[in-house]
Formats: C-alpha cells, structure tokens, sequence
C-alpha cells in the first residue's frame, strides 16, 4: 500500500523467488529493495538471490540496499554478513489515549481544541469523497506553499514535491486502495485532509495529514477526530523522515512505542 502510491516516482519491478514475493525498485544506474522479501518464513538463499541479482543489474553498488527491515530481524540479516543503518523512526500509539487525551502530558493538546470551539468557529467534518479530490489537492498546493515558506530546507522541499505525486496517486485511486479519509472544514471551508489504511484488526497506519495550520487548535482538534472514529487499538503515524519538526511534533503525543526502521547492506 504505501509503496504502491509512489509507482509514478520510481520503476518497481517484482518476481516471486523461493516462494517470497520480492519487490525492486530501478533507480537510475543502481536497483535496491523497499521492503525485505515477504514470505511465510525468512529464507537465507532469497535473501543472497535477491542481493546478487540487484548487484549484477546495477552499475553504482553503493546505492544497493534493503530497506525497510524491522528490528526483530536483524539478528538474521547479521548473520548472513549485512549491516544496518538507520533508516527513520515510526511511532506507534493507543487509539483510545488519543481519543481522549487525558493527563498533564495532553494539557496543551486539550487546551487547543477547546480554545478552537470557544473560538465559535463553524467546525465540521466528513468522510472523503472523490468529488472532493481537487479541492484536497489545491489544499495540499497551499499547505506545501506554507511549510517551505517556513523551512528552508532543500531536502525537505523535494520531500513536499514527491509527496504530492503519491498524495494525488493516493486520491485517485482512493477506493481500490481501500483507504479511509477524513475531511475538515472551517467555516465551510476545507482546511484538512487524512488518510489511512487499515494494516490489520490492531493497527490503523495514517498515510497523510494535511491541515490548514493558520487555524490554532485546528490539527489537534482534526487528528482527535479522526482518531475517534477508528476502532484499531493501536495507530501508526509512520516515519518521521529524520525531520526535527515532524519528529517533534509526533513525539509530543507521546508514542506508546517508537519503532526503528532500517536499511541494511551486504558488507564483504
């Protein structure tokens, strides 16, 4: 799901190799794995296969990797002679504590969203329809326009501008994605968007969060909706891309968990 958005950035290619569906991305001169193969049980020999085959197809050997690996298997990737980077961090938390944001370490969450409906405001939200999916791009144009205009970051730039490939991919495809979207609107105006999908009966993984933010209290207060209407125990904002303010922002939720992700390489 979450790769298959970016399909119009990068060339994915995939094959099936000892019963493990492995998934490749062409990347100029060089191939590399944005997840590790998927399969019943890890097998050692799709691994090596996989790596050699990537190798032989590509012209830069320092691009090749895999990434994606979750901690728990990387004990199995060490033995096999590869070795892990830090790819970002994902973070996971209890629905029903931000449901409800109770306790001090929320006040300031609370305080938001309550200040934002004593405002008086006309505040409304509804689920995501397609005929709504130019106004969520021209809202995604105006939220980009503000957070370059906020950090002067090339890196981060470039983040926004591929973002907008996947979020309009995300959009158009909407129902045979299967996605969950959550609309909000100000006054009759529509000031944010989130999307998700549901990863199983636990886990809800939020894929986009776009929020007019010159509305104090605004996201706070969307985010708590749309955290209201999941069932999921669990909710997973994904990474954080190793951006300071998009770290900071998810850890002042407070994860119940954070998850390191990373990328490993076969080191002779």
């Amino acid at each position: 799901m979450s790769n298959w958005i970016w399909q119009d950035l990068f060339d994915f290619k995939w094959t099936v190799i000892n019963d493990q569906f492995c998934l490749f991305v062409r990347q100029i001169d060089s191939f590399f794995m944005p997840i590790m193969p998927m399969g019943r049980r890890f097998n050692q020999n799709t691994i090596r296969y996989a790596w050699d085959l990537m190798i032989a197809n590509s012209q830069n050997d320092q691009i090749v990797r895999i990434e994606t690996v979750p901690d728990e298997k990387l004990p199995l990737f060490h033995l096999l002679g590869f070795q892990p980077f830090l790819r970002e961090t994902e973070y996971l938390y209890s629905t029903n504590q931000l449901t409800h944001l109770h306790g001090n370490s929320y006040k300031s969450k609370r305080s938001s969203i309550n200040s934002l409906i004593r405002s008086g405001q006309n505040l409304r939200i509804d689920a995501y329809r397609p005929a709504m999916r130019d106004q969520c791009l021209e809202l995604y144009h105006r939220w980009q326009l503000e957070r370059q205009t906020k950090y002067d970051n090339a890196i981060y730039h470039a983040m926004l501008a591929d973002s907008l490939v996947a979020y309009k991919s995300s959009l158009i495809h909407f129902k045979q994605l299967g996605l969950v979207g959550l609309l909000g609107y100000v006054n009759g105006e529509l000031r944010a968007y989130t999307c998700g999908y549901q990863l199983n009966h636990q886990v809800f993984c939020i894929l986009f969060e776009v929020v007019d933010l010159s509305v104090k209290g605004f996201p706070q207060f969307i985010f708590r909706e749309f955290c209201r209407g999941r069932s999921e125990r669990w909710l997973n904002t994904m990474g954080d891309s190793n951006l300071d303010n998009l770290r900071k922002v998810k850890l002042s939720y407070r994860p119940s968990q954070t998850i390191p992700v990373y990328n490993v390489r076969y080191e002779k």
